[in-house]
């Protein structure tokens, strides 16, 4: 039905109230802002593996036809 919940129980039996009271659940912008760090951490490496792939196939291009760039070009007078 529900999840579990964890209690942390003074064994004592009493809570010092000079430190304040006890913290309540975190609002969501932490969840928005660490949601938004993994969203630009995936683009970045996103775009660095597409710039090295697009790197690797020019070279493999150039490797297969012998020619800088791997572009032939047919020349007719």
């Amino acid at each position: 039905m529900g999840a579990p919940v964890v209690v942390t129980v003074d064994p004592r039996g009493d809570v010092d109230t000079r430190l304040g009271p006890p913290p309540g659940a975190p609002d969501g912008i932490g969840l928005k802002l660490s949601a938004a760090g993994v969203a630009l951490g995936c683009t970045a490496a996103s775009a660095s593996c597409a710039g090295l792939l697009a790197a690797d196939l020019r070279h493999r291009l150039r490797r297969r036809t012998g020619r800088p760039g791997g572009v032939t070009a047919l020349v007719k007078n």
